[in-house]
């Protein structure tokens, strides 16, 4: 199938040693992009969220950045941890020195508390007891600092075309976004079939769940038989 590749990664196993750097090079040569989140841009900082610093983090992304391997750049933002307007600064004038054509997109992802009652429920220490989420300003703050606005290149995206492995999900002639759309679309999909499953299972009344993404795509039957097949598309956006 030809599917586009994403790692998802904070970097935090990253070394130059051997035998993982061999497979991180490999892993890279079938990764089309990825999406890489940075905790804390001050080490020191880093640590203390984390337990560890951040320079073999920054070392990944300083080599993505050589070998011109796309990624969006992810910073989650935590009240009393790591939103400090000088912290943010510092971090989006790091980013700016990324070549832009390597950074497709950044993002600030807000704190949640959704996690809680889970730790509490195994008897779990919460590290981050009684931090709440970011209000909304601030993170219209985080998002200036960081400069998101400046970073469109997920908006046309398209993963490079080579003979081997990377081949895009959808061929299209105009808008690369159509790939993260049905690529989006097929995730949907598994998790719609599993919220129906547990619907049924509790009793409840439920039209299967691919009837939602059938209305959602009824203009052009060809994603739906992409899902089921798995046989490239070559479409007209």
């Amino acid at each position: 199938m030809n599917i586009s590749t994403c790692l998802d990664t904070s970097g935090q196993p990253f070394t130059r040693e051997q035998p993982f750097f061999d497979k991180f090079e490999r892993l890279m040569k079938v990764t089309d992009i990825s999406l890489v989140d940075i905790k804390h841009i001050d080490s020191a900082k880093h640590k203390q969220l984390t337990q560890y610093g951040n320079e073999n983090i920054l070392d990944m992304i300083q080599y993505m950045a050589q070998h011109h391997d796309d990624m969006w750049i992810r910073h989650v933002l935590v009240p009393q941890r790591t939103d400090y307007d000088e912290d943010l600064k510092k971090l989006g004038d790091y980013i700016a020195k990324i070549p832009n054509d390597v950074v497709q997109k950044v993002e600030v992802l807000p704190y949640h508390t959704l996690g809680v009652k889970k730790y509490h429920e195994m008897k779990i220490k919460y590290r981050l007891e009684g931090i709440e989420s970011p209000t909304q300003d601030r993170v219209a703050n985080a998002e200036k600092l960081l400069h998101t606005a400046d970073y469109n290149g997920y908006k046309t995206w398209m993963p490079l075309i080579s003979s081997m492995t990377k081949t895009p999900a959808i061929q299209s002639s105009t808008d690369g976004c159509v790939t993260g759309v049905f690529l989006l679309a097929r995730r949907m999909h598994v998790l719609l079939a599993g919220i129906s499953t547990v619907a049924r299972k509790k009793g409840a009344a439920s039209k299967p769940a691919t009837s939602f993404l059938n209305h959602a795509l009824s203009n052009d039957r060809q994603p739906l038989d992409w899902l089921r097949t798995g046989r490239p598309l070559t479409m007209n956006a």
